[in-house]
């Protein structure tokens, strides 16, 4: 959840998604000997369809179709109307054109719940988008609400509003955590500061590697598959860590509706 357009958010799920899905189990196969994805990012973010655009995949079925469709999601379905990355990453965005209308909670909820049951991982991006306007299901049910934020005074301040509107919501609770992007560590109030001045605890801090990442962007690919030491990518170990690729519907998962589920026991290395 970016507390406000521009800290990076969309950038930093990307690479995520990428990584969860390469680390996972292996995907199970379909009777038609298909690899079926195991980790879906819906893209829910503004601008509407950032990071299917820094993954460089497209497609034609969109949320808002997916709502309408919940009843009919199936592995054919996710196989054939969703777009994939090369990773094998599942993508599931808002149309660029779309009104950014908010869906009536049982929509969302039962999308959902529909995802929940074919998909071992839900990682979803809300950058720039008001508290107001994110769909609450997602909210109420994810088992983590990491805040992206920077050092930066507008970011701050964002970052305050953004809590504010979360407890209003009922929604400040112990599944929040900080992570500064963008971060120096003389360029303001350190990263331990902050987390206790808002009160939150300290998840990861990520480097500035803006000029990095943009490079990688326009070459249409994603900063790990260039350059797999690079200070950004080793500092997403921390949320790496937090994230377990698990098997759609398994006991381990029900309680449901977990996005970016801590189970531990997540291994990942650096190559």
């Amino acid at each position: 959840l970016g507390v406000r357009p521009g800290v990076g958010t969309s950038t930093l799920v990307a690479h995520l998604g990428a990584l969860a899905m390469a680390s996972g189990p292996e995907p199970a196969k379909s009777e038609a000997g298909e690899a079926s994805s195991q980790v879906l990012l819906l893209d829910l973010g503004r601008p509407f369809g950032d990071v299917a655009l820094y993954l460089g995949v497209d497609g034609d079925f969109h949320y808002d179709d997916a709502l309408r469709s919940a009843r009919r999601i199936d592995p054919i379905l996710i196989r054939t109307a969703l777009a994939h990355h090369s990773s094998g990453l599942a993508l599931l965005s808002q149309a660029a054109e779309a009104s950014g209308t908010q869906a009536v909670d049982t929509e969302a909820g039962m999308l959902i719940d529909r995802l929940r049951d074919h998909f071992g991982l839900l990682l979803c991006d809300l950058g720039g988008l008001p508290v107001g306007a994110a769909p609450l299901p997602l909210l109420r049910s994810a088992g983590q609400i990491w805040l992206v934020a920077d050092q930066g005074i507008g970011s701050l301040v964002s970052l305050d509003a953004t809590l504010r509107e979360l407890e209003r919501l009922g929604l400040r609770d112990g599944r929040l955590s900080l992570i500064i992007n963008r971060y120096g560590e003389y360029e303001g109030a350190s990263a331990a500061q902050l987390a206790d001045r808002f009160k939150l605890p300290l998840l990861a801090t990520l480097p500035e590697r803006t000029s990095a990442l943009r490079s990688c962007t326009n070459r249409g690919q994603l900063l790990h598959q260039i350059a797999s030491r690079d200070l950004y990518v080793r500092a997403l170990r921390p949320l790496l860590e937090k994230m377990q690729v698990g098997s759609a519907g398994t006991p381990a998962l029900t309680g449901w509706k977990r996005l970016l589920p801590h189970l531990g026991g997540f291994r990942w290395t650096t190559r």
